[in-house]
């Protein structure tokens, strides 16, 4: 397993406009993750398990992929974190 650790921008936290956008981008490109907050993990291609977790804003959840996507790892931690860094382009500034 590969893992990186985002913090969550979003005023409200992973509420179900992020996290939809989260589930979005993996399903999008066909990608096996996981994501975890606070001990607990879910899929990362399902809006409602991740709005489970209730990650409140400025809190850190971990991303951790398959090893099968372990050749594209950087780039797709890069993609998320500009995501995260943007608070997946919702919130107004």
């Amino acid at each position: 397993m590969i893992s990186k650790s985002f913090t969550v921008r979003n005023k409200g936290g992973l509420h179900a406009r992020p996290s939809g956008a989260l589930s979005r981008y993996f399903i999008e490109r066909a990608l096996t993750a996981q994501i975890e907050y606070n001990n607990h993990m879910v899929d990362s291609d399902s809006t409602l398990d991740i709005l489970s977790l209730c990650v409140p804003e400025n809190k850190d959840v971990m991303i951790i992929l398959d090893r099968t996507h372990a050749t594209v790892a950087e780039s797709i931690f890069d993609d998320l974190a500009v995501l995260f860094a943007h608070a997946f382009y919702m919130d107004k500034p």
